[in-house]
């Protein structure tokens, strides 16, 4: 069966003491582990399991075709604050309304994509789950992120 790839999450329940970890797209794929590790590997197994127990599984997000068009009603107050402040920031309101979004998904997230992808080296153990890709410094990326107007500036120029 062709591997799939569906996001994961995972999380540390300081309650229970342990790891859990979840597939959102697949309904019904929790497992609990001591382990970053051992959370991982279940969610592994509880993965392909889940896909061939459905006639139809669904599409992982990451495969699906996005068009990027996305309309949303708001209210006229609501608008206004938008217009005001994109005027302010001299961009079209529209702009803003992306930038406001993307931060505010970095926000509740953590800037953390969730989803599984083969992080194994040669040897079957996980490699380092925080290399970055592209060839900028961590210092310029530091500088990027706690600097508003220069996040900003990043978030317009990766629109283009």
């Amino acid at each position: 069966m062709k591997h799939r790839h569906y996001r994961i999450v995972v999380n540390y329940n300081t309650e229970e003491e342990k790891y859990e970890g979840r597939v959102p797209e697949l309904p019904e794929c929790t497992v609990q582990g001591e382990t970053w590790e051992e959370v991982i590997e279940l969610l592994d197994k509880s993965t392909e399991e889940k896909i061939e127990s459905l006639k139809h599984p669904p599409t992982p997000i990451d495969e699906d075709e996005w068009d990027g068009d996305f309309k949303i009603e708001m209210s006229k107050s609501l608008y206004r604050e938008l217009a005001f402040l994109a005027k302010n920031d001299e961009v079209e309101p529209e702009t803003l309304a992306k930038e406001l979004i993307a931060e505010g998904l970095g926000r509740r997230y953590g800037g953390h994509r969730y989803y599984r992808r083969n992080n194994r080296n040669k040897s079957g153990n996980y490699r380092n789950r925080s290399r970055r890709k592209g060839n900028m410094s961590r210092e310029k990326y530091n500088d990027i992120m706690e600097n508003k107007s220069s996040f900003l500036d990043y978030v317009r120029k990766l629109d283009k």
